[in-house]
């Protein structure tokens, strides 16, 4: 019960289509080997100290049955992945059935949300919004955001402090990445390193 009202936490609070750019190799790992094949998005890198701990997606309603929510219909394919990064605790206390029973109790409450992957952690670096239906956190109204130029691509990016919000456009992908405090990214060049790396990196 306790695994089921953490995961629960976890959601609230966090509230593939170009596979072929990946080596054969890089497919297979997380959390490339989580997005539909039918999901299109142009592959990213991880840094190097950050590590998976959770990938979640949301899926559209295709049809509602109240009185038998067993009938409930979803897409097969998402709109939007979500990635958490972090560093993995030694062990995980959130096993593969408790994730299968989940998200079998998602369905039946009517909810979008399904928990693909998720592993203990000791930090939370940050989190990573795909989606083909526009970002999460939309910054360009926002006074103190920045336009940058990263390699022939743009990005928003609002700073407070150690903790980042970043939205990139690539094409027709909305890339949103929250990066926090426990990063230690501390520096507009250590930003701009990031995002060289992350999305724009050959």
């Amino acid at each position: 019960m306790k695994q089921w009202l953490f995961l629960l936490i976890v959601l609230a609070v966090l509230a593939a289509g170009c596979q072929e750019d990946l080596s054969s190799d890089a497919a297979d790992e997380l959390p490339y080997n989580l997005i539909h094949s039918e999901f299109s998005y142009t592959p990213f890198e991880i840094p190097e100290q950050w590590e998976v701990v959770s990938v979640s997606s949301e899926v559209e309603h295709q049809y509602q049955d109240w009185e038998e929510p067993e009938n409930h219909q979803y897409a097969e394919v998402p709109f939007r992945y979500t990635i958490n990064f972090g560093r993995k605790a030694d062990e995980n206390s959130v096993a593969d059935s408790d994730l299968a029973e989940f998200n079998e109790q998602q369905e039946l409450r009517g909810e979008t949300t399904r928990q693909l992957y998720y592993h203990t952690y000791y930090e939370h670096f940050g989190v990573l919004h795909i989606s083909r239906n526009g970002f999460v956190r939309m910054i360009s109204n926002q006074g103190d955001a920045e336009e940058w130029e990263l390699s022939g691509e743009k990005a928003m990016v609002l700073r407070d402090g150690n903790e980042w919000v970043m939205n990139i456009y690539i094409n027709g992908v909305y890339y949103d990445l929250l990066v926090l405090g426990e990063a230690g990214l501390a520096t507009e060049d250590e930003g701009r390193e990031l995002l060289e790396e992350m999305f724009t990196a050959k």
